[in-house]
């Protein structure tokens, strides 16, 4: 059964956003990566929040808040995460 409360605001808002229902989010397995998580996915200063993406067992993408959020690569480019 769908969670709601699992899920951070903007997450769950930027999903009813994009038209999702509660079955589709369920279904795609997506969530929100826990606070004390997120060092454990990025080393991005500023990322405040995650929404995991999983694609299939050995790959998940992850949507990164705030969004638009640019960092430096290692060789000075500009990266949206």
């Amino acid at each position: 059964m769908f969670d709601a409360s699992a899920f951070h605001s903007e997450h769950l808002a930027d999903l009813r956003k994009s038209g999702l229902s509660d079955e589709t989010i369920e279904q795609a397995g997506l969530s929100s990566v826990r606070p004390n998580d997120i060092s454990k996915v990025t080393a991005v200063p500023g990322v405040t929040s995650l929404l995991a993406i999983p694609y299939d067992d050995d790959f998940t993408r992850y949507k990164v808040f705030p969004p638009g959020l640019k960092t430096k690569t290692k060789s000075g480019h500009l990266r949206y995460t």
